[in-house]
This record gives C-alpha cells, sequence and structure tokens, in this order.
C-alpha cells in the first residue's frame, strides 16, 4: 500500500537541486502553501510495516510517483521471487496512462476509481438500478463500523477488462448527505437567478415565450426539481404624437409577453437517488486469482488503507515532526529518510506490542478506564514517557510509584526494562570508559 505526505521547510532555499531532489512549492498537505517543500512517500505491507521510502521533490505529482514507486517495487519483488504482489493505492493510481502501464507489466492491483471517469457514474447507476447488492456487513467489530453493500460487475475500460465493484457505505451516507444538501441549495440558488434573467426577456408572441418557458422547466426537473410557470401578458398603449393624444386618436396596442417560472423543492424520489449514489464509491481491481480476491477481500484490502495512514499520520504531525530548519538539500533528504526509519521503528514498536498484549490476552488502560488491546504508536511512547529513573549512591533504581502500566508496556514490547533503563551501556570502541 502506498502512502505519502509533505514536509514545509522554513526559509528562502534558493539552492540548487540535489540531484533530481528539489525543494520547491506545491499542492501542501500540512495546509502551509506560503513554504516550499519536500515529499515523503512510502509502501508498506499489510501489517503497516515499511517495504519502501523515497524522498522527492515538493512539486513531483502523487499521480506520477504512485505508477512510479509500484513498477519499481514490482520489479524488486519479482527479483526477489514474490509473483503474486499485489498493490493498494488510492486514485492517484488511476490514469489513463498509468492503467496501461501497470496492465502491460501484468501487475496486479487495487485502487479507486476517480469520479473524473465516466465509468464510474455509469457503474453507481448500473448497481442501483439493478438492486443485487451483496450485503458484506461490517468489517470490524467496532460499535462505529459501517455497514457496506458490494455490488461487482466487469467491464472494460481502454480496451482492457478490469474487477470494478461499487461499493455502498452506511458511514459515508452520513457524511455525504450534508454535502448533499448544500450542493442542492447551491443549485437552486443558481435556477432562481436564470428564472429572474428569462423573466426580463420580453418575447412578441406566446408561443415562443411558451417555447422558452418549457425549455427551462425542461432543464430545472431534469436536475431535480419541481417548477410551476406561467405567461404573463403585457399590454402597453402608445400614441404617435407626444404631450397629450389628439381628440379622436386611436393609440397602437403592443402586446409582449413574459416568463414567470418558480423553482420548487427537489423531487423526494430524485433526492434519494443523489443520497444513495453519493453514499457509494467504485473500486477497480485487476487480480489473477478471482476466487481469491472476491469483492469482500478486495473492499477489506482498500479499506486497510485507513488504518496505517493513522501510522503514518505521526509523521504529519507537528507535534512530532515540525518544520524543517536545514538549509542544504542533501542534509533535508538525508533527514527524510530519518524519517522514513522512524516509521519503520515506530511499525515495528506498535506491531510487537499488539501482537503481546493478543497472545497473552492483555489490554491497557486509557484515559477514562478505556481498555484496548491496540495501543497506537502514540500512546505506547506516551507511556514511555512517564517512566522515571532515580540515582542512589550510584545506584539506578525506578521509584516506587513508577507507571506499572508504561513498564507492562517495555515488556510488551519485547524487552526487560531493568536490562534497558537500569543497566548502563555496555563499552564499545570510542566511548570513554
Amino acid at each position: 500500500m502506498l502512502i505519502g505526505t509533505t514536509k514545509s521547510v522554513q526559509g528562502a532555499n534558493e539552492n540548487d537541486a540535489f540531484g533530481d531532489f528539489l525543494i520547491t512549492y506545491g499542492h501542501s498537505k500540512d495546509h502551509r502553501p506560503d513554504l516550499k517543500q519536500f515529499k515523503i512517500g512510502a509502501a508498506v505491507q499489510e501489517n503497516g510495516h515499511p517495504v519502501m521510502g523515497q524522498i522527492f521533490s515538493g512539486n513531483k505529482s502523487d499521480k506520477v510517483w504512485n505508477p512510479e514507486a509500484v513498477l519499481k517495487m514490482s520489479e524488486f519483488f519479482n527479483k526477489k521471487g514474490y509473483k503474486d504482489v499485489v498493490f493498494v493505492s488510492d486514485c492517484a493510481i488511476v490514469s489513463t496512462d498509468s492503467l496501461n502501464e501497470l496492465s502491460r507489466k501484468h501487475i496486479q492491483f487495487i485502487s479507486r476509481l476517480p469520479e473524473t471517469f465516466k465509468l464510474a457514474q455509469e457503474l453507481k447507476d448500473l448497481a442501483w438500478q439493478a438492486d443485487n447488492w451483496n450485503d458484506i456487513g461490517p468489517l470490524s467489530d467496532a460499535k462505529t463500523a459501517a455497514n457496506y453493500k458490494t455490488f461487482a460487475i466487469q467491464r472494460e475500460l481502454n480496451g482492457r477488462k478490469y474487477d470494478f465493484v461499487v461499493v455502498y457505505s452506511s458511514v459515508l451516507d452520513a457524511k455525504k448527505e450534508k454535502t448533499l444538501k448544500k450542493r442542492i441549495a447551491k443549485q437552486k440558488e443558481e435556477l432562481q437567478k436564470l428564472a429572474k434573467d428569462l423573466a426580463k426577456q420580453k418575447f412578441a408572441c406566446a408561443p415562443d415565450a411558451e417555447t422558452a418557458l418549457k425549455k427551462f422547466q425542461a432543464k430545472a426537473e431534469e436536475m431535480g426539481f419541481t417548477t410551476q410557470g406561467e405567461i404573463k401578458v403585457e399590454e402597453k398603449r402608445s400614441y404617435s404624437g407626444k404631450g397629450r393624444p389628439r381628440k379622436g386618436e386611436e393609440p397602437t396596442i403592443s402586446i409582449t409577453y413574459q416568463c414567470q417560472c418558480r423553482i420548487g423543492e427537489m423531487k423526494p424520489d430524485y433526492y434519494e437517488q443523489l443520497r444513495q449514489k453519493e453514499s457509494t464509491f467504485v473500486l477497480i481491481a485487476n487480480v489473477r486469482d478471482k476466487k481469491k480476491w472476491d469483492d469482500r477481500r478486495i473492499l477489506q484490502e482498500y479499506k486497510n488503507q485507513s488504518s496505517i495512514e493513522n501510522k503514518f499520520r505521526f509523521l504529519k504531525s507537528p507535534v512530532y515532526l515540525g518544520p524543517v530548519y536545514l538549509e542544504k538539500p542533501n542534509r533535508i533528504q538525508a533527514l527524510g529518510y530519518v524519517f522514513i526509519l522512524v516509521l519503520l521503528i515506530s511499525s515495528y514498536l506498535e506491531y510487537r506490542v499488539r501482537k503481546s498484549l493478543k497472545e497473552n490476552k492483555e489490554y491497557v488502560l486509557l484515559p477514562g478506564k478505556k481498555k484496548t488491546d491496540r495501543p497506537t504508536t502514540k500512546t505506547i511512547m506516551e507511556y514511555f514517557s512517564f517512566i522515571m529513573i532515580v540515582i542512589v549512591n550510584g545506584q539506578r533504581l525506578f521509584p516506587s510509584n513508577c507507571n506499572k502500566q508504561a513498564l507492562n508496556l517495555v515488556r510488551w514490547a519485547g524487552y526487560d526494562p531493568e536490562e534497558v533503563y537500569l543497566k548502563p551501556l555496555p563499552w564499545y570502541p570510542g566511548r570513554k570508559k
């Protein structure tokens, strides 16, 4: 699975590029577009352990880096004898060019089909019309876990067949509804403005006005809104000369027609269709073993990205890794690879603690007396910070009030707290005795 982020740097950073590594402006994921940046990318396996890391230029697009990273890793894994690797990524990996390249190299992958592809909307429509969903249910035991339904189908894209899974999420349903209502309100407001503009137009005959009104109503109703329209007739009398008309002069009568249209609320059935489509997304997969990779497993592997993103989140947090103040690009790049090593160590630490907790049926007590057997790296490190040492007559000791759970976390990580904290470091060449 591929994940990545950006890190901002302070100062002008006007140094030349270091090889193909350039500190420059780009799309800032830490919301600092005013600062130059570099990017950190990593590939992790299903347990979140990094298998590849790369530091690259701040203006390099994920849509360029993701396919490149997959191709490099595929070549590496093939040389090592791993022939059945499936890569999972967000929609940055899916473009016409990258799909052609991945297919040409026979690379297996799972990703999300971007909404920019016309096929995404077509598959959503097909899924709701067919109404033949596979009820997956929740993918975890969490009380707030979403319920999923899937609709699997094969279709051609750019001349090649892929497996597609249309996914409905109950949680996505709740999140998207607020956004959907805002979009509908904006559409209604735009239609009301167009109705006002139409009302200002004057037509010489009723058929022309009726045609314009029907065309506008058709457009609004195609967008799902109800309408009420009428033709307003305006009669205007005028005389040939200025001032008071002559006695017995008959006025010239001109008649104009204007369209009046009121925009109502969106039709309930149309709104329900939009809500359903907003609550769905489409996955694209290119996998060889169709029995092994059914729609549930494809969805499960794709959703695993969110848990892995949580492990990568600390790289994005200014609390742990703030803005970079180094000047030379080679030093910034070196620091970036230190970040990757930190990710590797923290992921392995989290894995060992969780594995030990599960095997020993133990738990960590969180604030609020909540129990968990899946503590995050952040939680583990916070507990480690509670460990204190006192030195009495040159002897290192744990104080009597030392946090017991913190010491247990050291044990669950596979180490003896006394060996780590109380015994002096072994002598090594170069260290002063």
